[in-house]
């Protein structure tokens, strides 16, 4: 088992005058690695890894778009893949949602606790040392059930086959390049596993539903 405290995060709060203001309250432990079996050098790799996108997977992304489209010597659009547009979801308190893989005991909040009594985590929690590999691995399950396959150079890359469908996970940020009715079937099957939040589409003007403009790992996509 692993020793762990409970703590709370209040989130990121921004002052008056910024972008946006926002507070979340979620439980969060503190876990100590004196209190892990995972000990032995090289164990903690293998049992707490998970992989992150470098930037070039978005870029690689924005490519597949531009390529979407052939333009003439004079700038003008000759073809273009029908609707292809960008779309932008968010995955709230994602690490709640995957299943615990380690045996994993915490001290109960104040106004469950008990002497003597712990608890047992049957999901993942943030803080502890693999909340990250789980939700990964819970990303995965659900993408291939999607129909979804995964990418060899990068487990955070996936393709849709049949849909066309082409997905870059960054942790709880899924961004989706394909047609518009495409993206918002997966979006769909999405919100069936987890508390999910479309944060816009990103495509040509004519469509009403897609924007011009959103803001994607701290960068500015413009179309």
């Amino acid at each position: 088992g692993v020793c762990t405290e409970e703590a709370w995060d209040e989130g990121d709060q921004v002052p008056g005058g910024g972008h946006r203001q926002r507070r979340r309250d979620r439980s969060e432990l503190s876990e100590s690695p004196r209190c892990s079996r995972d000990t032995r050098k090289g164990s903690a790799i293998t049992t707490y890894f998970a992989a992150m996108p470098p930037l070039a997977c978005l870029r690689m992304l924005i490519a597949f778009w531009v390529c979407a489209r052939l333009l003439g010597l004079d700038g003008e659009v000759l073809w273009r893949k029908p609707c292809t547009c960008m779309s932008f979801l968010d995955v709230k308190r994602a690490h709640f949602t995957a299943a615990a893989t380690r045996e994993v005991y915490v001290e109960l909040p104040q106004e469950l606790e008990e002497p003597g009594k712990v608890g047992l985590l049957r999901k993942s929690m943030y803080g502890t040392r693999d909340a990250a590999k789980n939700w990964e691995i819970e990303v995965r399950r659900v993408m291939m059930l999607l129909g979804f396959v995964s990418s060899v150079s990068n487990p955070c890359l996936f393709y849709h086959p049949q849909r066309d469908l082409r997905v870059l996970v960054h942790g709880d940020d899924f961004i989706g390049l394909g047609a518009l009715p495409e993206l918002q079937w997966m979006n769909r099957e999405l919100a069936k596993h987890w508390e999910c939040v479309v944060r816009g589409y990103l495509g040509p003007q004519a469509n009403p539903e897609c924007g011009q403009s959103i803001v994607v790992l701290n960068r500015l996509l413009s179309y």
